[in-house]
């Protein structure tokens, strides 16, 4: 194939077939769906972004849905949305001008994939392709859409593989505190809390995961922090770690939505745990005393004491606390500058 007119004519030829029905007699879908498959290969040769690699792999699955093939349907229909969010992220890349015709197909491929996982009972396949389209959509600056997926996919894995569901639940914070939804931050949190305390484990914190489908699951392990020592004086769980970092980013919130009582019962029950745990060090119970007095200080809105207290949490908290802080300080600070304009 050298040029587009010869990828059409050869498209035509095989369109023709398919359209050649009779009462007695089927198009043979089996045959027509490896000349498409041929047609695919030899597109991808060329350049893996041709815009008809995508819809070439769509009549690649109506030909496997004809022949009852589901496995193979799946297949094809996320192989398609693939293509498509190749070309999609291509343009983001490069700056070009999208109309989202890619996005949409994208979007619709997966989902007709999932609904055929689904039927063959494949949850660990169907969250796997949500997780993966949250993340196309986080990196093109959906985070909506993101938050969405990720979650889904959550409630997917919860059943079967709950460090899976704590990791999506991970990325659907992150989208949450993008967006500024607290409310649904706290949510994501609190059912993170949920899963780490009712999952009783022994695997080891340095395991990697790999899911029914094949893909690695990355553990939402620290490797620095508060935590840190949880990991070396009690291996007994990744998920008391977990647990506990996300009730460190619970506080945060609750600081942020102006809930000052929850967040102090949650640095109560926060340091219990700790206890519980065997974290008994100086250094912990001054991180203790520095969330208390970050709470008093935000409270009474006083900017410079709460950066203070910013610089000395800095170096214990996760990339993603260190962020709540700063929006605590920016929350602040957009609240003081309101607040001297009134009384002008």
């Amino acid at each position: 194939m050298s040029s587009k007119e010869d990828f059409v004519e050869s498209y035509r030829k095989i369109y023709t077939k398919l359209k050649k029905k009779s009462i007695l007699r089927k198009p043979n879908y089996a045959e027509c769906s490896e000349e498409i498959n041929d047609l695919v290969n030899s597109l991808k040769r060329q350049s893996k972004s041709q815009p008809y690699i995508g819809f070439c792999l769509k009549a690649v699955a109506r030909c496997e849905e004809a022949l009852k093939n589901l496995t193979l349907e799946a297949v094809a229909f996320s192989d398609a949305g693939f293509s498509f969010w190749q070309r999609e992220m291509e343009r983001s890349e490069y700056g070009y001008l999208s109309f989202g015709e890619d996005f949409s197909e994208a979007v619709d491929c997966y989902h007709l994939a999932i609904s055929v996982y689904k039927r063959l009972n494949k949850p660990a396949i169907s969250a796997a392709l949500y997780f993966e389209m949250a993340g196309f959509c986080k990196e093109l600056g959906k985070n909506e859409e993101a938050r969405d997926y990720f979650h889904t996919a959550a409630e997917l894995q919860q059943e079967n593989s709950g460090l899976c569901a704590i990791n999506s639940l991970e990325k659907s914070v992150e989208c949450n505190i993008l967006l500024r939804d607290y409310g649904n931050t706290c949510s994501d949190l609190i059912w993170m809390m949920k899963l780490a305390s009712e999952i009783s484990t022994d695997t080891p914190t340095n395991t990697l995961v790999v899911s029914e489908s094949g893909s690695l699951i990355v553990t939402p392990v620290r490797t620095s922090g508060i935590f840190q020592e949880i990991i070396t004086k009690n291996a007994r769980s990744v998920y008391t770690m977990v647990m506990m970092e996300a009730k460190v980013s619970l506080i945060l919130v609750l600081i942020l939505q102006g809930d000052f009582q929850q967040s102090r019962d949650f640095v109560s029950k926060l340091e219990r745990d700790a206890t519980a745990n065997g974290v008994t060090t100086n250094t912990f119970r001054l991180i203790i005393e520095l969330f208390e007095t970050l709470i008093e200080q935000v409270e009474r809105q006083d900017v410079e004491m709460v950066m203070a207290v910013q610089r000395e949490l800095h170096p214990w908290m996760t990339r993603q606390q260190n962020t709540l802080v700063l929006m605590i300080i920016e929350e602040l600070n957009a609240s003081l500058r309101l607040a001297s304009v009134a009384n002008k």
